[in-house]
């Protein structure tokens, strides 16, 4: 048993049980949790046979109720700022009802719940308990989702709904203000055979709500089997509320662990977006050093072949660079930041996937090859791309959004990276089928 405050009175109590449920409930119980644990299921009891016994004034169900009404104070804070955004009432009032009914649903599977709201003269709820009988009892819920405190006019038409109707159970609960004259967050009412819980400030992770209608079911099952002469046991009282006690505990744990899943969520999101970039990224580099290997390999081949001797001389054609220089010089552009990086990858993808080879000058510009014969060359200024090919003496078709016919060549603009890339494209498709 943990240490005691020596300031606090205590009593040491020594008892033979010989209830055949009490015992086999305590033999379960860990030693090092027995003293803890039959000092809360005394709390209860003690609770609960006052509340059977004693009369339910406001004064001393706010002394009942003070241990659970005090957990309920946490949300407060962020409840507030919520409300002290909204604007229009009658929207968020709907919204309260229809959030209500989803969570009492789920809470209570055994029961059910219709949503009246639009029905004149009736609570927003109305609720069918299972008691056990052959017929459900029936409640009447009222939810409130006012920024300021609900007036005291609500309260007593929800008084007068619940005498009109003979509804003899009700539940009146306030999502995020008080309740106009409930000095305690939980009250029980008892007026011309009616009884009535009310709930100020509830929340929106519904642990108050479905911890006051647990409450309220509990009330109607207490009625129920006095109504039938039904003698409930302290043992079973006990060991009820105890357990009640626990599902509100799990309700707030669980509460907090959906908002730390999200959160873990969100966060995982982020990293894969920019994790999946990288790889992106990492791809296209491999992409192209593999290009160039494949470039490098056939033009070591090619040398070899050139080198064989031959009957017949033929004239030297201009060597293309050899494709890592190719690849350094793609590197730096990318490294310096330079706008037309991206512009000169593609432009060396597109040759590799014509057959074309690359020859660098030392200003920079860059000719396309095929065969050492001109296929097209780079030009433009240094934040653009242009690339000009040669017009030739047959008649050529232009695109003026993307090209310009001058001084014996055709120049495909550059403004528009991407046009400009696919009309490159297709001129050099032209251009191969046209040497085939």
């Amino acid at each position: 048993m943990p240490d005691s405050d020596p300031d606090l009175p205590s009593f040491k109590l020594t008892v033979e049980i010989t209830d055949q449920n009490l015992v086999e409930w305590l033999e379960e119980i860990p030693e090092d949790h027995l003293a803890a644990r039959v000092q809360d299921t005394l709390v209860a009891g003690h609770f609960v046979l006052n509340l059977v016994q004693a009369a339910a004034g406001e004064e001393q169900m706010s002394r009942y109720f003070r241990t659970v009404t005090d957990q309920m104070e946490r949300l407060e804070g962020t409840l507030d700022e919520i409300m002290g955004r909204a604007k229009v009432s009658q929207q968020i009032g709907k919204l309260g009802e229809n959030f209500a009914v989803n969570q009492l649903t789920e809470a209570f599977p055994g029961d059910r719940f219709e949503d009246v709201s639009g029905k004149a003269e009736e609570a927003d709820i109305r609720a069918w308990f299972d008691v056990g009988d052959e017929d459900p009892v029936e409640a009447r819920v009222e939810v409130k989702f006012y920024s300021g405190d609900v007036p005291t006019k609500e309260l007593d038409k929800f008084r007068r709904d619940l005498k009109s109707t003979g509804v003899r159970f009700g539940l009146m609960v306030s999502m995020a203000s008080r309740l106009t004259g409930m000095k305690t967050l939980l009250k029980i009412e008892e007026q011309e055979g009616a009884v009535a819980v009310f709930v100020s400030h509830a929340g929106l992770d519904g642990v108050r709500l479905i911890a006051a209608a647990a409450m309220l079911k509990a009330i109607i099952l207490y009625h129920a089997r006095a109504g039938a002469a039904h003698r409930l046991t302290a043992a079973a009282i006990r060991q009820a509320w105890s357990r009640l006690s626990a599902e509100i505990d799990e309700l707030e744990a669980i509460a907090r662990q959906v908002a730390e899943f999200r959160s873990t969520v969100r966060s995982a999101a982020d990293d894969i977006t920019g994790r999946l970039h990288d790889l992106a990224e990492r791809a296209s580099e491999t992409d192209v050093r593999l290009q160039l290997a494949v470039q490098r390999l056939t033009g070591r081949l090619r040398d070899e072949l050139d080198s064989l001797p031959a009957d017949d001389e033929r004239p030297a054609l201009p060597e293309p660079t050899p494709p890592d220089v190719v690849l350094a010089e793609l590197d730096r552009l990318r490294e310096n930041k330079d706008k037309r990086a991206s512009a000169f990858r593609c432009l060396q993808e597109l040759a590799s996937e014509h057959g074309l080879d690359i020859r660098l000058a030392d200003d920079g510009a860059w000719t396309l090859l095929r065969a050492g014969e001109e296929v097209a060359r780079t030009a433009g200024t240094k934040t653009r791309l242009d690339l000009v090919f040669p017009a030739g003496e047959a008649p050529i078709e232009i695109d003026p959004a993307v090209e310009e016919a001058k001084k014996g060549d055709i120049i495909v603009s550059g403004r528009d990276p991407d046009a400009m890339l696919a009309r490159v494209a297709e001129r050099l498709s032209e251009s191969r089928e046209g040497r085939a």
